[in-house]
């Protein structure tokens, strides 16, 4: 009897020096057997695809089915592939005018090597590798003043602004000049001027609904003492350009990122702001600034980083714009300054939902003479009690109170909380109670009870969970499936809390062109039904069961049939995804 063929080890490398657009890209294969296996072919390529974020999940999403850009080379013909290491060599010119890779809050650009053995009669081996590919450096065009102003009206002031140029890269130096006139006497309240960055996110090409992402951010906004404006004056613009992954694009696979050095003054009377657009560009030579900066955005990263390293905290200042980011225990982090209050905004996204119907909120009317700070502060609603009661310990809770403004659901929480500044000593305090909320947050859950009426089917759902690789959500007894075509179970409860019946779903990425299945797949959609009541749109695939699962073993078959016609619809249009 002739062995069985072996699927080959694969290890993709690439040289380290930098490649970009225009460059030759050597990508080298190295796949290893213990035994001869005959193979069809041996394919190195190259792709290039761009993600965007769904806009109504929230998920990231491949722009089109297949990568926009794909570059091939077949390295190994029809043949026998003998035991031992075999090195395979393919080199990639890459086009000078495909789009860059960049990363952005709604959308990114990847770039990946990739290795496909193709075994007759056998599961192919595959191996990927990502890449970074940045335009070349190009050389810097001639500076163009860049003039703009505001509309004079009767109401509000007259803001006039200059800047030496439209074109820049990361470390440069933004300089120019604004005058400010018409001030009727009014008293200059805040003058103030940042580097903006918009993105839109273009809808996916099947979206039915066409709906779009937005994105807005600013660097820390500079301070113009009010002592320092006259009518009339020439005051100075400074603005370092932070380290930027995602330059400026005119619509590029219907993504538009823009940048603009925004002017905002308020007086005693009236507001006002003018908008000066600027491209930023990875360009060659000498920056106009030089690299070092002793103040302004570079020496706040290093303050924030520093408060972060001071309490323990794994975080690292977010790429555009002062704040920080990271993953700590079970949340996803970020921190940001705000600008209409000093303060900070505290954002923690949960890795996993914690199911329990979950709203903590301020109250409207605060209780003067309640002996808990957190029950005078906050209303705190859920599913059960009792499961409130076991994760809200009085750590958490604790936790909760040192903080403003919160407000938690299943997903996550948000926080506001007023600082004095945002130098080190005032960071730090903050800083050390999110960690503290962090850490009892996580506690908590682990303990998290099941919904009272399921407590007994705990150990089903959890022998069920462990037996298929799932992710058991125990709050709301619910689980998530993974695979290719991801399933979730989720307990369906009514208005009161009680258990009613259970969901079987999937999500499509991206949303189906059409979700009216034919021939063999609408036979099967037909007798799903039988099984509950069932919902088949663009964007997924629902099951409603009717009776409550106590073992989610019993409803096998429908998740099975569930995935199944999903993956159908999926592949139905044509190869599909899936070999």
């Amino acid at each position: 009897m002739a062995p069985m063929p072996e699927r080959p080890r694969i290890e993709i490398t690439v040289p380290p020096e930098p490649v970009t657009l225009g460059g030759t890209l050597r990508v080298t294969a190295r796949c290893t057997l213990t035994r001869g296996t005959d193979v069809k072919r041996i394919l190195l390529r190259v792709e290039g695809a761009q993600w965007i974020r769904c806009a109504h999940c929230g998920a990231l999403q491949a722009r089109e089915k297949k990568p926009e850009l794909q570059l091939e080379a077949t390295v190994h013909e029809a043949g026998t592939l003998t035991a031992g290491p075999h090195e395979l060599e393919a080199s990639f010119v890459l086009p000078t005018d495909a789009m860059p890779s960049y990363v952005a809050t709604h959308s990114y650009f990847e770039w990946t090597a990739r290795c496909l053995v193709d075994i007759p009669w056998w599961p192919d081996a595959k191996g990927a590798l990502r890449l970074w590919i940045p335009p070349p450096r190009r050389e810097r065009p001639p500076p163009e003043p860049t003039v703009l102003a505001t509309v004079r009206t009767a109401r509000a002031p007259y803001i006039e602004a200059t800047l030496e140029d439209g074109v820049y890269s990361p470390g440069d130096v933004i300089r120019g000049r604004m005058a400010i006139s018409d001030l009727r006497g009014a008293a200059v309240e805040e003058l103030t001027y940042a580097l903006h960055k918009e993105e839109i996110a273009g809808p996916h090409r099947l979206d039915p609904y066409k709906r779009t992402r937005r994105h807005d951010a600013y660097t820390e906004r500079r301070w113009v003492p009010p002592a320092d404006v006259a009518e009339g004056a020439s005051i100075p613009i400074e603005l370092v350009v932070p380290p930027i992954a995602s330059p400026s694009l005119g619509g590029q696979l219907s993504v538009w990122i823009r940048y603009a050095v925004s002017i905002a003054l308020r007086t005693s009377d009236a507001e006002q702001e003018l908008s000066l657009p600027v491209e930023l560009r990875w360009l060659g030579g000498e920056h106009a600034a030089g690299g070092d900066v002793p103040v302004g955005d570079a020496r706040w990263r290093e303050v924030w980083r520093a408060a972060a390293d001071a309490v323990g905290l794994a975080l690292e200042p977010l790429p555009e714009q002062l704040g920080l980011a990271g993953r700590i225990g079970e949340a996803d982090v970020e921190i940001r300054p705000t600008t209409e209050e000093r303060g900070l905004a505290l954002s923690l996204r949960w890795t996993s939902r914690w199911g329990l119907g979950l709203e903590l909120a301020p109250r409207r009317l605060r209780r003067p003479f309640e002996d808990d700070p957190f029950a005078a502060h906050y209303r705190l609603e859920g599913r059960e009690r009792a499961q409130l009661d076991a994760v809200f310990t009085p750590s958490l809770r604790a936790a909760i109170a040192e903080l403003e403004d919160v407000h938690a659901d299943d997903d996550g929480l948000r926080a506001w909380h007023a600082i004095g500044s945002f130098e080190l000593t005032d960071l730090v305090p903050v800083l050390r109670t999110l960690r503290i909320l962090i850490e009892a947050a996580s506690e908590a859950r682990a303990s998290t009870p099941p919904p009272a009426e399921l407590a007994a089917s705990l150990d089903a759902w959890r022998g069920f969970a462990a037996r298929s690789d799932a992710a058991l959500i125990v709050g709301a007894m619910a689980l998530d499936l993974p695979g290719d075509d991801p399933v979730s179970v989720t307990t369906r409860f009514d208005e009161r809390g009680h258990a009613v019946g259970a969901r079987i779903e999937v999500c499509f990425h991206p949303p189906l062109a059409s979700a009216s299945p034919t021939g063999e797949v609408a036979t099967r959609v037909a007798a799903l039904r039988a099984a509950g009541e069932l919902t088949l749109d663009p964007m997924g695939l629902r099951l409603d069961l009717p009776e409550v699962l106590r073992d989610p073993a019993t409803a096998s078959a429908s998740i099975e049939a569930t995935r199944s016609i999903a993956h159908a619809l999926r592949v139905g249009v044509d190869e599909g995804p899936y070999r």
